[in-house]
């Protein structure tokens, strides 16, 4: 029975470590400006979902425990868009409906972007993120390389490890 709540707190310290090394990434003002992603809920939003997903993809088939740490890390994403919705005035009868929004949003582009990803077709992977994050159609701007490199990048490190490195080089 100890032995359950032990797990459960290596899987919430392990889901916090990654919801900050997710949030480095997603946050980094490289990505934002003019002729990049906007400065505003909806751009940080799309940035969290991109970053996420390399985090999602490395984590799921390996084991229970990875299947844990990754469901804790999608409810405090979740928790966070919350958290944000209340602080910027959006009231309780509503964030209910703003959530489930979001959370179709979110798992529309994780499955866009896991097979983007998988493919290993960059200029795919480029116009998703044009699409997602732009709403455009067809990647014609820099910051969509940039992006697609960042997540490929990223992706490429974490799928590697075994999921006690990734946590361990998280936190470094």
């Amino acid at each position: 029975m100890f032995s359950f709540f032990k797990n459960q707190k290596l899987i919430d310290e392990a889901s916090d470590t990654l919801l900050i090394e997710l949030n480095k990434y997603a946050r980094n003002p490289k990505f934002f400006g003019d002729e990049k992603v906007t400065d505003d809920p909806d751009g940080r939003f799309e940035m969290v979902a991109l970053f996420a997903t390399p985090f999602f993809v490395a984590l799921s088939g390996r084991d229970e425990f990875s299947s844990r740490i990754s469901q804790k890390l999608f409810d405090k994403i979740f928790k966070s868009f919350d958290d944000a919705m209340r602080l910027l005035g959006v009231g309780d009868l509503a964030v209910g409906k703003r959530i489930k929004s979001l959370s179709e949003s979110f798992y529309g582009r994780q499955k866009s972007y896991k097979e983007a990803i998988e493919s290993g077709d960059s200029v795919l992977f480029e116009n998703k993120i044009a699409l997602n994050v732009f709403s455009k159609t067809v990647s014609d701007n820099k910051i969509e390389k940039i992006l697609c490199e960042e997540v490929l990048a990223l992706y490429g490190r974490l799928k590697q490890l075994p999921t006690a490195e990734i946590l361990a080089n998280c936190k470094k």
